[in-house]
């Protein structure tokens, strides 16, 4: 709709290094708090302006609401991963699942019915900041799904 330009053309953010950086710079930081006291860390967080640097690097994807409904449905308020049941449930009164591209879109993955499942938000959460390929695995072959 409102198109964005660079001012620059030969600036190139690439968004995967960008998250690499962002990452290693918590890793770091996470290290660094483990030998600290509460007290020592307390200090270090004080320090922090209040403010945070607003930076906007995004790429989203239309996603077929249909999917994603499918997904949810078809596991019946229970977590594709941990065979457990939601741990809550949303405003409508139904058990609150999140809808998992097993293969994600931004690497090249389908919005389809084989390659949704519905996870607990802790599972979600799990696949997103661990990326187990076992469990990956697990998922993919729950609903056969065959990526590419």
């Amino acid at each position: 709709m409102f198109p964005l330009l660079f001012l620059y053309e030969d600036i190139v953010i690439n968004e995967e290094e960008i998250k690499k950086l962002r990452e290693e710079k918590e890793e770091r930081a996470g290290k660094i708090a483990k030998k600290l006291s509460l007290e020592e860390l307390e200090k270090l967080a004080r320090r922090a302006k209040g403010k945070s640097i607003r930076r906007t690097y995004n790429t989203s994807y239309t996603r077929d609401p249909f999917v994603a409904a499918f997904a949810k449905k078809r596991a019946d308020g229970i977590c594709d991963l941990c065979n457990q049941a939601a741990q809550f449930n949303d405003k409508l009164g139904e058990p609150y699942l999140e809808c998992h591209h097993i293969q994600f879109l931004s690497q090249g993955g389908k919005d389809s019915v084989d390659n949704v499942v519905a996870l607990c938000v802790v599972c979600h959460k799990k696949q997103h900041i661990l990326e187990d390929l076992e469990e990956k695995r697990f998922l993919l072959m729950k609903y056969n799904y065959t990526p590419g």
